[in-house]
C-alpha cells in the first residue's frame, strides 16, 4: 500500500518475527520522539481517507 510509509507513518515487520516486533518496540519505548513523530505522521496521513475528504475529492472531480 502506497499510503503506509515505513518508517514515516508506520513499522512494517514480518508477521511472525518475534526478533523485529521486540526490536521495534524496544526503539519506540526508547525514543518517545519518534515514537509521538510517527503518530503525528499517521494522524496527518489518515485525514485524507475520511468520508469527508473522500465527498470533497468526489465533488471536485465532478462526479
Amino acid at each position: 500500500m502506497r499510503e503506509v510509509l515505513h518508517p514515516q507513518n508506520a513499522l512494517l515487520l514480518p508477521p511472525d518475527d518475534l526478533n523485529a516486533w521486540t526490536e521495534a518496540l524496544r526503539d519506540l519505548y526508547g525514543h518517545p520522539e519518534k515514537r509521538f513523530a510517527l503518530g503525528q505522521r499517521a494522524r496527518k496521513d489518515v485525514q485524507a481517507y475520511t468520508w469527508e475528504a473522500r465527498a470533497r475529492r468526489i465533488l471536485e472531480v465532478g462526479i
